[in-house]
């Protein structure tokens, strides 16, 4: 999350609390609090996902509601939501290389099957380097 980004969420949750307080604002004209157990059950996130993700700068910051409550702008959540919505899912691993089972390792051309998973010229390089030739 970009610092501006950041800057602009800190702005609107200050300006939200601020109207709430105030009394000019409430959860009925437009502006709605959520609380951690909506926020998990909307999002299909733990509660250590959510708050790491708050530290990483990944995920919409919360705000004191009271002594001991916070909670999170739903329009923040909804946008989150959207944005990661919006990403191509990738799976886990499809980026990196294909595994090779020992057998199909054999088989491939130039492979001697000495062991070295076709790396046996590298080895003979390293050889020649050492004894100086």
């Amino acid at each position: 999350m970009s610092d501006a980004k950041l800057i602009e969420q800190l702005v609107a949750r200050a300006v939200a609390d601020a109207l709430t307080r105030a009394g000019i604002v409430n959860s009925k004209q437009g502006i709605r609090f959520l609380r951690l157990s909506t926020i998990k059950e909307r999002t299909s996130l733990s509660t250590s996902a959510i708050y790491g993700g708050m530290a990483k700068g990944a995920f919409p910051l919360c705000f004191h509601t009271g002594e001991r409550s916070v909670a999170w702008l739903e329009s923040d959540i909804d946008e989150w939501m959207r944005e990661r919505a919006a990403r191509p899912y990738v799976p886990r691993g499809a980026l990196a290389r294909p595994r090779v089972s020992p057998k199909e390792k054999a088989s491939t051309p130039g492979n001697t099957g000495g062991g070295g998973g076709g790396n046996n010229l590298l080895h003979f390089k390293d050889a020649i380097t050492k004894s100086g030739k």
